[in-house]
């Protein structure tokens, strides 16, 4: 099959980069990447300390990595582990992060409002059961949603096939979620920060970190002196080895479909809520009822047979061009047509895929670098990152610039999503 390869589905043609750094600088606090997590650091540093001289690198343009191609899901990550969540860190510390990304969600509706970002919607999210086992886990961790005051529904599976025509054991409705043009907002954020006046370089590409007090960064065209950094960079971070012990480099992928015709639509009978996830598989799908147009991805998947277990495409530091991806993108596809029998005649209209990074917690990690107190890491944000990487940065405040600039709460959830252990078996 052909691929219509893509750098992202969501990309067009109102791109806007930024001049590069050229020569040497310095400045109070440098933020390296300039993607959600990045942005949100200097935003949120940028508002604490306003007389704050931040200089911001990024090493292509706002939204070209992870955070401009993914599925576009503003979902906080508790929707996937709030047992973990609980049992760790207890219903009182667990109520006080739910409390906190609902603001998170809000954060990301005033910023789109006041830069008019459009495709921003607030949605419910679906995720299915395709077996036994999935349906139980589903309903244990709906219990647990249940004490903390998470809003969902349980759909049987009957109901979940009104729901969407493709037989499954069951299904949990959530909500407190959100869907947005990702490419769009990361532009958008953007425009925010730089409207802050942080001094914001993009095509400015960090090539050697020295750590020390100053930290000396290297660019492409000369280097930037600052008493503090803070790396962002995600799944762009094997140039820099400090940070490798602190998240898992992944490959996510995803496809396109063409404008669905009536009879395709129907095939799907979806809800509202536009998004569904799954156990089986780690896959995610989103429907846009405005583009009449299917997207399919995720970062571990099935292969087209279905006793072939879980693949993980991609490995650390990873290259690939995309042409040589053609039978990982075909078996997506074929997955995607196995779940979902109705798009079989579907033509596509973007294959894409990137570099991103996760951690053995599911949640991102977010402190100082032992030993060096003024690099402060903000990294791993693959699992529901597109909501918390655009609120990161509230919690790297007294981090970066001293307690007196402490954001209490902020901190409190910081430190409990620090402390979560690993998740056992697979990635979810």
């Amino acid at each position: 099959m052909g691929l219509p390869y893509k750098e992202s589905f969501w990309l067009d043609n109102d791109i806007s980069v930024l001049p590069p750094l050229v020569g040497d600088a310095e400045a109070d606090v440098v933020v390296v990447g300039g993607g959600v997590a990045g942005l949100s650091s200097a935003y949120f540093l940028k508002k604490a300390a306003p007389g704050l001289d931040i200089a911001l690198l990024e090493r292509r343009y706002a939204g070209s990595g992870a955070s401009g191609r993914n599925a576009g899901a503003l979902s906080p990550p508790y929707r996937e582990w709030t047992r973990e969540l609980v049992e760790q860190a207890g219903e009182q510390a667990a109520r006080l992060c739910v409390s906190y990304y609902r603001e998170a969600m809000e954060f990301v509706e005033a910023v789109s409002a006041g830069q008019a970002i459009p495709e921003l919607e607030r949605v419910d999210f679906m995720r299915a059961a395709f077996n036994d086992e999935s349906w139980k886990d589903l309903q244990e961790t709906a219990a647990y949603m249940e004490t903390i005051g998470v809003p969902f529904r349980l759909l049987d599976a009957e109901e979940m096939q009104d729901q969407i025509a493709v037989p499954m054991k069951g299904g949990r409705l959530t909500g407190d979620q959100g869907v947005c043009n990702p490419f769009r907002w990361s532009q958008g954020f953007r425009r925010a920060v730089a409207g802050q006046g942080v001094r914001v370089y993009e095509n400015t590409p960090v090539t050697h970190i020295e750590l020390g007090n100053p930290v000396v960064l290297t660019t492409r065209d000369g280097w930037v002196r600052t008493p503090v950094i803070v790396l962002a960079t995600n799944g762009f971070s094997e140039g820099f080895p400090f940070a490798k012990d602190f998240q898992t480099p992944t490959y996510t992928r995803a496809i396109a479909t063409e404008v669905l015709t009536a009879d395709q639509e129907d095939s799907l009978s979806w809800g509202r809520y536009q998004v569904v996830t799954a156990y089986e598989g780690g896959f995610w799908a989103r429907y846009m009822p405005h583009r009449k147009q299917f997207i399919f991805g995720g970062s571990r998947l099935l292969g087209a047979d279905p006793d072939a277990g879980i693949a993980n495409f991609g490995g650390p530091g990873e290259r690939m061009p995309l042409h040589e991806f053609d039978a990982l993108y075909e078996g997506l596809f074929e997955y995607m047509v196995r779940l979902f029998p109705g798009l079989a005649g579907v033509t596509l209209d973007a294959a894409w895929g990137g570099p991103t990074s996760s951690t053995a917690s599911g949640w991102p990690h977010i402190g100082p670098l032992p030993g060096h107190p003024n690099v402060i890491l903000n990294l791993g944000h693959n699992a529901r990152g597109l909501l918390h990487g655009s609120y990161s940065g509230r919690m790297i405040q007294g981090l970066a610039l001293g307690r007196r600039y402490e954001d209490d709460v902020a901190e409190k959830v910081r430190r409990v999503i620090t402390a979560i252990e690993p998740i056992a078996g697979s990635y979810r």
